[in-house]
């Protein structure tokens, strides 16, 4: 793998985790975001309802007070109209309170709120004469049910405070929780994040360290120089390589230059030899040429000397034989004589 894959990919790889944990950030950011705008909603909607029931409530009884006052003249359907407005009104309070509860206490007090006022408006009726009956109830009874129902109103206010500030409470401890998940995230990723880049470091800075120092070796003349890098794939394996190869051509090269001044040094010193043997040869035969000379020498005054010998023979012979020849002649004239 080259340094340029060995650097991009674990940015890229960086970028990543950076983009990712970034997401998860916001998506945490945004999950509490829509928790608390939730919570914020629910409280506002519980709130309102709560502010309606106990307005609604107060219009209602304010038409049950007008009527047991008997004060003046009412007029029956100015009554029935009135007091249907603020129950209905009261009902769908009650219903929003019910949907927006924060907690299972609220959904409880909520529904005996609503048998309580069920009960409330079925004897406020039979007061008000909207519903016929041979029985009334009396005010005391009408003002139980009223006690009641205020104090479930009372009550749900509190609960409704209650829950708000623990739901919100909660979403504040889930939004930390999740900001300090995400800053230990960070951590690790920032300590994952220095310690690969220290190993990609040391991966790259530590072979080009060997290679410069092998090299410095090389350039002061130290040719045993051993470069560790020479298996690695990347680039610094092929610089480490062409140096090792240029090494060895130039130690190549002296073996070769070596070898030949070795092969020179031997011709000269056969040149050498040669010439002291020719020189040596010279010597011996011009030594052997003057005693062969000197025995010419003798042997031709030993040729003179026997060649004179012969001729003194010969001479002597050449007496003998005139000798012989006188000697013969004398003979016959002897003879002839006789």
């Amino acid at each position: 793998m080259s340094i340029r894959h060995k650097i991009f990919l674990p940015a890229l790889a960086g970028l990543l985790m950076g983009f990712l944990f970034s997401g998860y950030v916001a998506w945490q950011g945004w999950s509490g975001y829509l928790e608390v705008s939730r919570i914020v909603e629910s409280a506002n909607t519980s709130n309102n309802a709560v502010r309606d029931i106990i307005g609604q409530f107060k219009n209602a009884n304010n038409v049950v007070d007008r009527v047991t006052a008997m004060t003046d003249f009412v007029n029956k359907d100015d009554i029935q109209k009135g007091f249907d407005s603020s129950t209905l009104a009261l009902k769908v309070a009650m219903s929003s309170l019910k949907s927006s509860a924060l907690s299972a206490d609220m959904s409880q007090l909520v529904r005996e709120l609503e048998a309580e006022f069920k009960d409330w408006v079925k004897d406020a009726s039979l007061v008000l004469g909207l519903t016929q009956a041979n029985q009334i109830p009396t005010i005391e009874k009408l003002n139980r049910h009223r006690s009641k129902v205020a104090g479930f109103i009372s009550v749900a206010t509190r609960i409704q405070e209650r829950d708000a500030s623990q739901m919100m409470a909660q979403s504040g401890a889930a939004m930390k929780s999740s900001l300090l998940q995400a800053g230990v995230i960070a951590l690790v990723a920032m300590l994952m994040g220095a310690v690969g880049a220290f190993i990609l470091a040391r991966n790259i800075s530590l072979p080009l360290t060997n290679l410069v120092s092998a090299a410095e070796k090389l350039s002061a003349g130290n040719t045993e120089t051993q470069f560790k890098c020479l298996q690695r794939s990347d680039e610094i394996g092929a610089v480490g390589r062409a140096i090792a190869g240029f090494r060895d051509n130039v130690l190549e090269s002296a073996r070769l230059e070596e070898a030949s001044r070795s092969d020179l040094l031997a011709r000269e010193e056969r040149q050498l030899r040669i010439q002291e043997l020719i020189e040596e040869f010279d010597r011996e035969a011009d030594s052997h040429l003057a005693s062969v000379e000197e025995k010419m020498g003798i042997m031709q005054q030993t040729a003179v000397g026997v060649t004179g010998l012969a001729e003194e023979t010969t001479h002597k012979a050449m007496s003998a034989s005139d000798a012989s020849a006188a000697a013969s002649s004398n003979v016959q004239t002897v003879a002839s004589a006789a």
